[in-house]
């Protein structure tokens, strides 16, 4: 098993945070903690994402939402405390 270098500070303050809108997971490959909208998370699943009409924020976000969703593998979510 590969050793990762994750920030446990990181880690409680995003299993400490509001997830009403947000969802955290970890990268078990790069040990990134990686934030993704739940709004963004959802046009993703639905494949009903329109780039022409997302903040450029959000389109910085797309490849780590599309990761999440087709590499399922990859990400463990963190819970909620």
């Amino acid at each position: 098993m590969k050793r990762l270098n994750i920030d446990i500070m990181e880690v409680a303050a995003a299993m400490e945070s509001d997830r009403s809108m947000s969802e955290y997971c970890l990268d078990m490959v790069t040990g990134d903690v990686l934030i993704v909208p739940d709004d963004l998370s959802r046009a993703v699943k639905l494949d009903e994402v329109d780039a022409d009409k997302m903040p450029e924020w959000e389109l910085e976000l797309l490849p780590v939402a599309r990761a999440l969703e087709s590499e399922s593998s990859r990400y463990i979510c963190i819970p909620d405390v």
